[in-house]
């Protein structure tokens, strides 16, 4: 189930984004680089995503908050994409993504961006129909860490 994030939920969201974030990016990015990603600093983040326009919600399995995800309908950019890590491969990052797309689409074509070094989650959006589109924004060259944009192109009926 996904629902809007309110002011009730966001100290979950930022628990979910600070375990999601420092699990997926250990292999690549400092440890005072993790620690500064706390669940206090991920609701501040989420803050200020809302005032640039993001839409974010909860994923929930029954009244456990496992994900989240943004939208931002103004540019439409689906963002802010993340799993508690005891939750992955179960099914959540598809069932937001399945939520995500067909409400970006009512507005533009959906896209999104991601790290090179994150496999996992390149894998995903590539599985689930998004594109490289060969765009991509140097973040640090010393460590070859890009951002990557990716738009979601519709599988047709055979795939």
């Amino acid at each position: 189930m996904i629902q809007k994030m309110n002011e009730q939920t966001i100290a979950e969201a930022g628990k979910i984004y600070a375990a999601s974030w420092q699990s997926s990016h250990q292999s690549f990015v400092s440890e005072a680089t993790l620690e500064k990603h706390t669940p206090a600093r991920q609701v501040e983040a989420l803050r200020e995503a809302q005032k640039d326009g993001w839409k974010l919600f909860l994923c929930f399995d029954q009244q456990t908050a496992v994900g989240m995800v943004g939208l931002n309908f103004t540019t439409g950019e689906i963002g802010l994409l993340y799993v508690q890590p005891g939750h992955w491969g179960k099914g959540y990052g598809r069932q937001m993504l399945d939520f995500a797309v067909p409400e970006m689409q009512k507005h533009t074509t959906p896209f999104l961006t991601v790290l090179n070094l994150n496999t996992r989650a390149k894998e995903i959006y590539e599985k689930y129909g998004f594109v490289a589109t060969g765009e991509e924004r140097v973040l640090s060259e010393l460590k070859n860490l890009k951002e990557l944009k990716y738009v979601y192109q519709k599988k047709s009926v055979s795939e």
